[in-house]
């Protein structure tokens, strides 16, 4: 919390720490587009990942964390017009590489967040349908010759794009379960 996330609510990928005295060195872009980019994944386990620590645990920081950097992913979303997210909120327009699978991941963190904050959280709600909205028109595919329903996700930036990955479809139905009424799948 105190070493990975930017005052602006984004999050670095990988930080290199003194293994002496603990301190931050230097960050790495990781699968991001570059130092100091944010790489959409990256943001929603974040989103999620504080939101359930803040459940888990009471902590007001864990959900304020969690809150910051969901304010910041739908910020950019907006901002850029796009309603399935781009494998890195800084990576340039061309070529275009957008990853379902933080769509979706960051979708079950606004319904966490949604649920923690009850009516004031109706923006979170309201954002993670707007997601999964999205995911389904652009990046489902329901054809019972594939063995996936979601694609269009990223490994990392420039490398393995445009590709359904497994936690995309997980991540896409534990938000649909969630909408329905039932519970998290695992967590």
């Amino acid at each position: 919390m105190y070493n990975f996330f930017r005052k602006d609510g984004s999050v670095c990928h990988i930080v290199n720490f003194n293994p002496k005295t603990g301190d931050k060195i230097e960050e790495y872009a990781g699968q991001g587009y570059a130092v100091g980019s944010s790489w959409t994944r990256g943001q929603s386990w974040a989103i999620y990942g504080f939101a359930i620590s803040f459940i888990h645990s009471g902590k007001r920081d864990y959900l304020d964390t969690a809150i910051k950097t969901a304010d910041y992913f739908m910020s950019e979303m907006e901002k850029q017009g796009y309603s399935v997210p781009p494998c890195d909120f800084n990576a340039p327009k061309e070529p275009r590489y957008i990853d379902a699978s933080a769509g979706a991941i960051a979708a079950n963190g606004f319904i966490e967040i949604s649920k923690c904050l009850g009516v004031a959280g109706r923006k979170y709600y309201d954002f993670a349908l707007y997601l999964l909205k999205g995911i389904e028109k652009e990046c489902c595919n329901f054809d019972h010759e594939v063995q996936y329903v979601v694609d269009y996700a990223s490994e990392r930036y420039g490398a393995g794009v445009n590709i359904p990955i497994i936690y995309s479809d997980f991540f896409f139905m534990e938000a649909l379960t969630k909408l329905y009424g039932g519970g998290h799948i695992f967590w």
